[in-house]
């Protein structure tokens, strides 16, 4: 792989019985590579045991600067901690009956989560596992749309990116120069899937960046 420019976060998922071991994990997180080839690069990981769910391992993450990624409406523990330059998040409750996989309460809630996160704060809908201050840097959030009723997945990054666009010039604290939406549903990437197999992602970067619907 040649990472170039628009290289999201590097997911490492592990298995739902991989439980903490916290000499074991750090022994991980040492190998990491921070960049290839001038490249940056972000890691973020995916852990899927409770036992992850503890102050020291939040503190762990932030000092090697990955995240946690937010496992949100699903079976496995939820990390909404903020412990590197971004957020990582896995909408994972899309139901069928929902044209746009959610009801537009649900849609707007994780709007606003997305613009909390991207200020530092965990949602305010969402117990922190640690209490720490917010990063002095506001975080790139990226948000994606996978599992449930996969078919719905498109329509529902599509309809959280309308939502962050209607934010610009609002009370949110959201700028024009922080939200563009370019949304290709063929995917964009090395892999092009067929729309609802794969995570469909909602990306807001501050600052002026771009933000993408596409597949990994």
């Amino acid at each position: 792989m040649e990472p170039k420019e628009k290289l999201g976060p590097i997911n490492w998922q592990f298995m739902p019985s991989k439980a903490l071991d916290r000499a074991d994990f750090e022994a991980f997180l040492k190998l990491l590579p921070r960049s290839v080839n001038g490249v940056a690069i972000r890691h973020a990981v995916e852990v899927r045991y409770d036992s992850f769910r503890t102050p020291d391992f939040i503190a762990l993450l932030g000092a090697y600067r990955v995240a946690a990624i937010t496992a949100a409406d699903s079976d496995y523990p939820q990390i909404a901690d903020v412990t590197a330059p971004f957020v990582d998040a896995r909408i994972m409750g899309p139901r069928e009956e929902e044209d746009e996989g959610y009801s537009g309460v649900e849609l707007d809630r994780w709007a606003q989560a997305a613009r909390q996160w991207a200020t530092g704060q965990v949602p305010a809908n969402m117990e922190p596992v640690a209490r720490e201050p917010a990063p002095a840097v506001a975080p790139d959030v990226f948000l994606s749309v996978i599992s449930g009723a996969e078919i719905r997945n498109p329509a529902a990054a599509m309809a959280l990116t309308r939502r962050l666009a209607e934010a610009v010039g609002g009370p949110s604290g959201v700028h024009g120069s922080d939200i563009l939406a370019d949304i290709d549903p063929s995917g964009i990437g090395q892999r092009c899937q067929p729309l609802g197999r794969y995570p469909h992602r909602a990306v807001r970067r501050p600052g002026g960046g771009h933000n993408l619907v596409e597949s990994p």
